[in-house]
């Protein structure tokens, strides 16, 4: 209900009761208009809070995915490696590297 919803209202109320029943509604109807502006408030602050969480997991998925670009997979007498990560003195590390390892720790879940 809007305050131009309850100005069309006010007339009708008027003419439908007493000045002290007019006046009780009144007050009840200025509560309405408070309660929902409040709620709209509330509604575009969550809106608000949505729109960052949103925005800070894709710059979090960006920087995942230019992290696991770096990281690429290679493949020498058939066992993988880690062509980025390299363990002195073992050479490079087995496929999936840590980085890799842990960058999708989790996400197997949250990708089906």
């Amino acid at each position: 209900m809007t305050e131009v919803d309850v100005a069309k209202l006010r007339p009708l109320l008027a003419n439908s009761c007493d000045e002290q029943a007019h006046a009780t509604m009144n007050r009840n109807l200025n509560r309405v208009v408070e309660i929902n502006v409040g709620l709209v408030n509330d509604l575009v602050a969550v809106r608000d809070e949505r729109d960052e969480v949103i925005a800070r997991a894709e710059c979090a998925e960006a920087a995942i995915e230019r992290a696991k670009s770096k990281h690429r997979k290679m493949t020498d007498d058939d066992e993988p490696y880690c062509l980025t990560c390299y363990q002195s003195p073992y050479g490079h590390a087995p496929w999936p590297c840590p980085t890799v390892a842990a960058l999708d720790t989790g996400r197997e879940k949250s990708d089906e």
